[in-house]
């Protein structure tokens, strides 16, 4: 049986991305195409990462037959670099081949319509996996053995958990609006030290999680708040760096 307070996490998660988009709509006045962009451009990225990941899927088995520091070290670089080259770079193709407007309100939307997406979209998985257990239990027996007790521990965790999620979402909507304030300023400005800046950015959020995965025990409650602490570090830093940007735009 699924703990049913684990819902509030897809729920909050979700919250989290439509809040994000209406509020800095009603702030800044700013057209809501520009939030499309971002979310469609989050969906091309996603779709080209999931077809590199395949394409590479045997790097990872060649991996584990080399020390565990070399293999954390080849992987969080793979991963970073993938994410940061892949993100920024589609972005920096789509603002600079385009004629939209290249203000920080425009940026920051197109940040948010990133990141809310997947929080959206992440948050209604969650919630329609979990009550797809709670509403069937027998439906556990079909899960491969392998699988089946990490599973049945995932959805009998401590309720206290339900916040590590939104809280990642909300940290993660801010990491993506600097990154593509920094994209948005590298094209208006035409220095592309800032896209240089927002693709190690990128790599360093994304490029810590084997490192964190293999520190942390992702299926215990200190596992999890300790690998959220560090994602809050990293969006305590993009938002002051947000803080900047804006004044530069200026």
């Amino acid at each position: 049986m699924a703990n049913p307070w684990l819902l509030f996490s897809g729920i909050g998660m979700v919250l989290v991305g439509l809040f994000a988009v209406f509020w800095w709509r009603r702030k800044s006045k700013v057209e809501y195409r520009y939030f499309v962009f971002g979310s469609v451009v989050w969906v091309i990225c996603t779709l080209a990462k999931v077809i590199i990941d395949i394409g590479t899927k045997g790097l990872f088995g060649f991996l584990q037959t080399y020390p565990v520091f070399l293999a954390l070290i080849v992987s969080g670089l793979y991963t970073g670099l993938r994410t940061g080259f892949i993100e920024s770079g589609f972005a920096y193709l789509f603002v600079s081949k385009t004629n939209i407007k290249k203000r920080f309100e425009e940026a920051v939307a197109f940040g948010i319509g990133f990141g809310s997406i997947e929080a959206i979209i992440l948050g209604a998985s969650s919630f329609i996996s979990i009550l797809v257990f709670l509403l069937y239990p027998p439906l556990i027996q079909t899960v491969p053995e392998a699988y089946r007790q990490a599973l049945i521990t995932e959805l009998n965790m401590n309720s206290l958990v339900v916040f590590a999620p939104v809280i990642e979402r909300i940290m993660t909507i801010i990491i993506h609006i600097f990154a593509f304030s920094l994209v948005f300023y590298a094209v208006k400005s035409r220095n592309n030290f800032y896209l240089v800046f927002s693709v190690l950015f990128k790599a360093l959020v994304d490029g810590i999680i084997p490192f964190l995965l293999y520190t942390f025990q992702k299926n215990t409650l200190a596992g999890i708040y300790s690998i959220e602490s560090v994602v809050v570090c990293l969006g305590v830093i993009a938002f002051f760096g947000t803080e900047r940007m804006r004044v530069k735009f200026q």
